[in-house]
């Protein structure tokens, strides 16, 4: 998984506002049309079944049923115009929902 200098940026300043926290676990729901949707929270803990991943001093948690899947992730945080957000690259994607929200493997 690769983090740019943005998205750490971005995460650590949000621990900060949120005034805890190590990190941001990555996951997936199944949801939407093609089956999943990304899912991000705030990392306390490090469970177990979780494979970790430093990125500076920011902890990645992955949960190991979903390793495969995000392995090859590129998350950047991305500002166009008014908006702005984590913005997913996948390769490991094989199919993306119309409306861009949920993905199949």
């Amino acid at each position: 998984m690769h983090l740019t200098e943005s998205a750490v940026k971005h995460i650590k300043k949000q621990l900060i506002t949120r005034g805890r926290g190590i990190g941001m676990r990555v996951g997936l729901l199944s949801s939407g049309c093609s089956g999943y949707e990304y899912s991000f929270e705030f990392l306390d803990s490090i469970q177990a079944g979780e494979t970790i991943e430093m990125h500076q001093d920011l902890t990645l948690a992955i949960p190991n049923n979903f390793f495969t899947q995000l392995n090859d992730l590129t998350i950047d945080f991305v500002t166009e115009g008014l908006q702005s957000g984590l913005v997913i690259q996948n390769p490991n994607e094989k199919i993306k929902c119309g409306c861009g929200k949920s993905v199949g493997f």
